[in-house]
Formats: C-alpha cells, structure tokens, sequence
C-alpha cells in the first residue's frame, strides 16, 4: 500500500523527545544528589588501619636494644608523616612497651592530639560508641625479641578525628 502526500509527523515525535531528555536529566541530578547526600565517616577503619600498621612495623625485626635507644623514631620506622600526626590536631597515637611476665612498662611513645586519649579511655570503658568523638583503635601484640627471646606485649590506641 502506498500512501501519497505523507508527512513525518515531527510534532508528535518532538514531545517524546523532550520527555525522554528530562527523564534522563532527572535521574542525573537524583543520581548526584545520593551521592553527594550520603555521609561516609571513616575514621573507625582509619584508626583501626594505623594500629595496625604500628602493630605491623613494631614486632618486624623487634629488639629491646632498638627499641629502647634514643635514636629510635616511630615515624620514621613506621612510615608516618610527623607533621600530619603531631600538627593537624586530627590523630592520636599511644603505643606502649611492656614486659609480658610482669606487666612492667617499659616505654611509652605518645603522639598526636592528647585529648582523644580521654575520648578513647571513655569509649573503651563503656563499650559504647559517641558519634561526636574520635574514633579509636586498639590492640595488643605480644612480640619477641629476637635476641633475648624476652616476650613483650606492644599495647598500640589510635585515633582519627578526621570527617
């Protein structure tokens, strides 16, 4: 069959045309705003990250000797940003050295904002979470010393406050 005088019809196909552009520019924006709209808090994981990095780098090659001198740097040895640590007032670090035996600390290496040391005790002593508080990390490693074959236990809390 053969239709003679036949027209594209383009004033109909244009409306399905603006239809589908604003559906499409509808789910771009929908799509940007969940995005941008969800609140993504990583300070647990980070904090958990950098205790076990200390935990990581301190029972590698562990000797009371290093350990102990005043040369030793935990920045240094555990690839840490001093500065990032000490002076954006965002982390906190307590590592503490002690004698599995007796319990007998031996050193304590502090670093970072010293008021989330308060936050962390408080959160650990009451098993509970505060959402406006730093988020902590802890753990305890039992190393030894490849020397003496002394067992030590590392008692590393960290902290992140950084949103």
């Amino acid at each position: 069959m053969i239709i003679k005088n036949k027209q594209a019809g383009e004033r109909y196909l244009s409306i399905w045309m603006f239809i589908n552009w604003i559906i499409i520019g509808g789910c771009i924006v929908l799509g940007a705003l969940i995005f941008l709209d969800v609140l993504a808090d990583a300070r647990l994981a980070e904090s958990q990250i950098l205790t076990d990095r200390l935990g990581d780098c301190l029972s590698k090659d562990f000797t009371l000797e290093k350990f102990n001198s005043d040369e030793f740097d935990i920045y240094s040895r555990c690839g840490l940003n001093r500065a990032t640590i000490e002076d954006s007032n965002f982390y906190y670090i307590n590592v503490t050295l002690q004698e599995t035996e007796s319990g007998k600390a031996i050193k304590q290496i502090l670093g970072g904002k010293g008021t989330f040391e308060v936050m962390c005790n408080y959160q650990f002593s009451n098993q509970k979470r505060e959402e406006n508080f730093a988020k902590c990390g802890r753990d305890n490693l039992i190393v030894e010393d490849e020397q003496t074959k002394i067992k030590y236990t590392f008692s590393i809390v960290s902290a992140s406050n950084q949103l």
